[in-house]
């Protein structure tokens, strides 16, 4: 594995368990939130998928700005 791609996979693990902690979330909820597989949330998280560039910037978004978060779980998500 290449220098920065284990960065990449650092960064989204970094990214992915911050949003998980910030908003009290299990995995199952994450998946949801972020319209993905749970499997596909475990690969993240465990290193062996990256994410693309506008997942990134749409958890960014997310840990930057509660009040839009919580305004986009309350509109699109049945569980949470």
């Amino acid at each position: 594995m290449t220098r920065a791609r284990t960065n990449t996979h650092k960064l989204d693990r970094k990214l992915l368990r911050a949003f998980k902690s910030q908003y009290n979330l299990t995995w199952p909820d994450v998946a949801e939130a972020l319209g993905m597989s749970l499997r596909g949330v475990e690969d993240w998280a465990g290193g062996r998928r990256n994410m693309t560039p506008p997942t990134r910037t749409l958890l960014t978004i997310f840990l930057d700005s509660p009040q839009l978060f919580t305004t986009y779980r309350l509109t699109n998500s049945k569980k949470l």
